[in-house]
């Protein structure tokens, strides 16, 4: 029987791995009011998607604030109010 549940397991797993990396979302911290994110800088409506995703958590719509792009210093960061 373990053997059995090992092998299911095995043979699920490419599959949930290809639709882990299928909802790859920005890490978005923040509450009702508005939140922030870390960008890469590769592409805004990604950025715009995960903002929208979390004010629509509040019954609220996303307004992006300010982007700051990454450098050799800092990682970039998209900031957002929901409103």
């Amino acid at each position: 029987m373990r053997r059995k549940t090992t092998m299911i397991a095995l043979l699920l797993l490419p599959t949930t791995l290809a639709v882990a990396a299928c909802s790859r979302s920005p890490n978005v911290t923040g509450n009702q009011l508005g939140g922030v994110m870390p960008w890469s800088g590769e592409d805004e409506s990604d950025a715009f998607k995960a903002a929208q995703e979390h004010c629509q958590k509040f019954g609220k719509n996303a307004r992006v604030t300010q982007i700051t792009p990454a450098s050799d210093k800092a990682k970039g960061a998209v900031v957002f109010n929901c409103e």
